[in-house]
């Protein structure tokens, strides 16, 4: 198909070729949908998607799929072994869950129909648990002890097994005497209240099972043999035969007697299976069948009369089973013996087995099935604990008991409860409880993350409506925005993780541009999780900074130094730049201005404004030493110095000096869609040559500085300087131009955030400056993390370090009065904050935002202290004040969570 909608013959398709030949695959879809598909295909943006190229992005895309689904897999057992100690020193040999018996209706509205539990709602109730020496226990659900019954009638007998009718509140438990003896447990009782006697061997195991009308009572024994009794009615008629009774003693009735007992009733009889003793027995009523399993699994058809011939169906291995389980809703037998393997079998093909799960390093001694979770729960003999993806075959989790946990005395006895995905293993002195991921017990209790660490990067892309988000831990994850499902999962450093401290998008929005705290850098296609390429490594520092712009790749950090790649490869080569240094500390944030000026923020406050082209600084910022621009000073090492002077001495000493030619040639600083004016004053070039500063703060050439300029590094060596204890307060966390207003000495066209929580409004204009500073964070010691705003530039959203998302509107905010509207003009435009906030989120700005002085004055500089102003309906503090700039706030518990 693709040969065919080649027209060109060219080997490659373009979109309409694409669309066509895709029609022909699947015909119901929309041309924006297949446009989608060969973008994330075609990354390199020529065009054209070949046959190769498809493929490979396929395969690619359902290999990390496949990942994210087996990584995105919830663990089964989250929590660690939970252990209770037993109040006596024998074995337990059975536990069992006994549920709360409830109405009718109440059982409909639990679990639908009766005799079922919903899984996001567990059916009340206890459980019990019967030691070697007959001592019977209660325990609630979080195992609590509740009380202990000795039971004097088993007291110089050993217990073999237990059972719960919970339909009948009764409990039926096994011993040496050949005897099984049948207890009332109703309320708080634990009386005796017949037996089944004259047993030909020793029972070994016992079932039960109802639907609260069909009863079903089987036992095997130690001879190999199995026994059933079946009741029609269970509530109406009892389990047993009442014509038998008469032939019991003090309610002790021997177990030929009902054998030989018929009834329309009731339905008993006796099959010999094995040799040797059974080792498991269960009714399994979607087979209407009995299974048991010794040295092999035999399935007992139940008969419909007491002439029907009983049926068997055997499941052979080389080595014995020991244990099985049946899953009705995938119709699946599993299996566990001594040859370490699990293994799957079909109920009507008893030759083989369909799979088999190799893990565990010794017998496997208990096997479950939770066909709802499509999961398999095992345990072997050396105390291991393995969960299996049922359709996958693989291990999804391994656990050991070994050790102090469980102490070194076997386990005598495990229950899974399904219905609440609890495993319990018991020895002689323990309980070990495995409580499993339910929605209502652990999940819904747990703050759901999207990480498994903290996020430190998120990017919106339009073209494919998804979200890019990236966390410490180097994990990249792609999240559709309609569904909020994550459609895809890669690791940008498969070696040693490392984290993801920047993240864009190219031109295109086809591949993402990841950079590392190594400071490596990568391209990505984000949408099936392909490396394309890997940038050559210049600097071996935090990358804070990636920016897109005209093909070529900007990057920042705590090189303290902007570098730029050119985004077109030549061979094996790609072009690549570094700019001088005119920062002394690391860089926090970058921001570009259409496509011709760029900013950097570093930790010790400066500013610098940039000439996107030549790459020459020409402004730079500092409002803890001036609110008016100064001069930028170059940093040089003693060895970059020495390497200058023997390279280039002519232009180094025109470089300290100042050369005029070169000054006169200096470009001048260009204003959002203005062309470069021929005529620039004499100021503006001075203020563009750029001045060479040593590590220490010292000019080369010895003249002394500016007038607005100051060190930035203290000459006092001394560590704990006042000025070194204030330098993470005038430290510049974000940067943000505002594209679409024209540079002039009274906008403020750059917006910046301080480590004390102020933001600040700056003129980059050679005669603006400072224009106003306000606090932007919800509460004192707080800083702003992160700013943005609207594609208009009127609302500033602002987000600090507790959580809190701020929205502020600044349309008109620190403007020229030729480019500000007229007052009524701007309220009836005037955006609508407080509305898009949600009611149930939404909380009032605190007071401590309003300011008492509307402006101060420094270094003869007017600097406005007032906020932003409001949103006009703006809710009013408790004393009728109103709170100024702040329309509303998010608060860090709401955020990402769904309106209730």
């Amino acid at each position: 198909m693709f040969q065919e909608a080649d027209k060109d013959g060219g080997g490659a398709l373009d979109m309409d070729e694409f669309r066509e030949a895709m029609r022909k695959i699947v015909r119901d879809v929309e041309d924006e949908e297949l446009d989608i598909i060969f973008m994330k295909v075609d990354t390199n943006c020529d065009g054209t998607v070949d046959w190769d190229e498809y493929l490979n992005y396929m395969l690619l895309e359902y290999r990390e799929k496949d990942s994210l689904q087996k990584q995105s897999a919830p663990v089964y057992f989250p929590r660690s072994l939970k252990t209770v100690s037993v109040p006596y020193c024998e074995p337990i040999v059975r536990l069992q869950f006994y549920p709360f018996q409830v109405p009718m209706m109440a059982e409909r509205t639990i679990g639908g129909p009766v005799g079922s539990v919903s899984k996001t709602r567990m059916q009340p109730g206890r459980y019990l648990s019967i030691s070697r020496n007959g001592i019977l226990s209660y325990w609630s659900e979080t195992f609590q002890l509740m009380r202990s019954v000795t039971l004097a009638s088993l007291t110089r007998t050993l217990v073999a097994d237990m059972v719960c009718l919970h339909h009948l509140n009764l409990l039926a438990i096994a011993s040496t005497r050949r005897d099984i003896e049948f207890y009332d447990i109703s309320a708080s009782k634990c009386d005796r209240v017949f037996s089944l006697t004259v047993l030909e061997g020793y029972v070994s195991v016992m079932d039960y099972w109802s639907d609260g009308h069909k009863g079903v009572f089987s036992f095997g024994d130690m001879d190999g043999c199995l026994t059933v009794f079946i009741s029609f009615d269970v509530s109406q008629n009892g389990l047993f035969d009442i014509g038998a009774f008469k032939l019991g003693l003090n309610c002790r009735i021997p177990v030929s007697a009902l054998l030989k007992n018929t009834s329309q009733l009731h339905l008993c009889f006796k099959v010999a299976l094995y040799n040797n003793w059974c080792q498991q027995v269960r009714f399994l009523p979607a087979l209407n069948a009995v299974a048991t399993c010794c040295t092999s699994m035999v399935l007992t058809t139940l008969p419909h009369s007491d002439r029907a011939k009983v049926h068997n169906s055997t499941f052979r291995l080389k080595k014995a089973i020991l244990c099985f389980d049946y899953s009705p809703e995938v119709n699946i037998l599993v299996t566990g013996g001594f040859d370490r393997f699990v293994r799957t079998w079909d109920p009507h093909i008893t030759k083989t087995s369909t799979s088999l799960m190799k893990g565990h390093m010794s017998a496997v001694v208990y096997v479950a099935v939770n066909g709802q979770d499509n999961r398999i729960v095992s345990f072997s003999k050396d105390k291991n604990v393995r969960v299996w993806d049922l359709q996958e075959c693989v291990c999804l989790q391994n656990l050991t008991t070994r050790g102090s946990d469980m102490g070194r005395s076997p386990i005598s006895s495990l229950y899974y409860n399904k219905d609440s995905n609890t495993l319990i293993l018991a020895t002689s002195f323990i309980i070990g409880v495995l409580y499993g991921a339910l929605d209502d017990v652990y999940t819904l209790n747990k703050l759901k993350t999207s990480h498994e660490r903290s996020v430190c990067a998120a990017l919106y892309n339009s073209n494919f409506k998804q979200v890019v988000t990236g966390c410490q831990n180097g994990v990249v994850s792609v999240w559709d925005i309609l569904t909020g499902a994550k459609v895809m999962q890669f690791q940008t450093s498969p070696k040693k993780p490392a984290e993801i401290t920047a993240m864009t998008f190219d031109g295109p929005k086809r591949r993402l541009i990841t950079g590392s705290k190594d400071g490596t850098l990568r391209l990505w296609n984000f949408n099936n999780g392909a490396l394309l390429l890997r940038l050559p490594l210049l600097d071996s520092n935090e990358v804070t900074g990636i920016l897109y712009i005209n093909q070529r790749i900007y990057v920042s950090g705590w090189g303290k130094r902007v570098l730029w790649y050119l985004d077109i490869q030549e061979g094996d080569e790609m072009e690549c730049s570094v700019w001088n240094q005119y920062h002394t500390e690391d860089i926090y944030s970058m921001h570009a201005h259409a496509n011709k000026m760029l900013v950097t923020a570093s930790y010790s406050g400066d500013i610098i404004i940039w000439n996107l082209h030549s790459g020459r600084a020409f402004w730079r910022f500092n409002a803890s030493e001036s609110p008016r621009p100064l001069l930028p000073n170059r940093v040089l090492t003693s060895t970059m110095v020495m390497l200058e002077r023997s390279e280039r001495p002519d232009a180094f000493e025109n470089d300290l000096l100042g050369d005029p030619v070169k000054a006169k040639e200096a470009p001048c600083p260009v204003s959002a869609g203005a062309s470069p004016s021929p005529s620039c004053s004499s100021s503006d070039t001075e203020l563009s040559t750029s001045r060479v500063e040593l590590a220490d703060g010292q000019n080369l050439n010895g003249s002394p500085p500016s007038l607005h300029h100051h060190s930035a590094r203290s000459p006092d060596p001394n560590p704990l300087s006042v000025e070194e204890l204030e330098k993470p307060k005038h430290a510049v966390e974000k940067a943000l131009f505002l594209g679409t207003r024209e540079r002039s000495p009274d906008t403020a066209v750059l917006l910046t955030c301080m480590a004390d929580g102020y933001v600040c409004a700056w003129s980059i204009h050679q005669q603006g400056g400072l224009l106003a500073r306000f606090p932007a964070v919800y509460s004192e010691g707080d800083f702003v993390t992160s700013m943005s705003t609207d594609s208009q530039e009127q609302m500033l959203l602002t987000g600090d370090r507790k959580g809190y998302i701020t929205l502020w509107d600044i349309k008109g905010y620190c403007c020229s009065s030729h480019g500000e509207r007229d007052t009524a003009q701007h309220r009836e435009c005037s955006v609508h904050l407080r509305t898009l906030i949600p009611t149930y989120c939404r909380i009032e700005g605190k007071r401590r935002i309003a300011v008492e002085r509307d402006s101060e004055v420094r270094d003869g500089r007017r600097v406005s202290l007032a906020p932003p102003p409001a949103a006009e309906h703006l809710a009013r503090s408790p004393e009728g004040r109103h709170q100024p700039g702040v329309c509303g706030a998010l608060p860090p518990h709401c955020h990402g969570q769904p309106r209730p």
